[in-house]
């Protein structure tokens, strides 16, 4: 689980990472209920804007936990 809250517009930044596979574990013993929902149903991936290559703009469904 990679989650980035702000970009920042100065060279490098500061990371913060997950362990995805740690969460994914808790989340199927403590919800098992949201785990099957995020492991089953594909959900829509909407990012657009500007960068050194040009503007882009990217849609695509994906699980949530694969």
């Amino acid at each position: 689980m990679l989650h980035c809250i702000e970009q920042v517009s100065s060279e490098g930044g500061a990371n913060q990472f997950v362990d995805g596979f740690y969460v994914a574990q808790q989340l199927k013993e403590n919800d098992p209920e949201t785990f099957n929902l995020l492991s089953t149903t594909r959900f829509q991936f909407v990012d657009f804007g500007k960068d050194m290559f040009g503007e882009f703009n990217k849609k695509f469904p994906r699980l949530l936990i694969e």
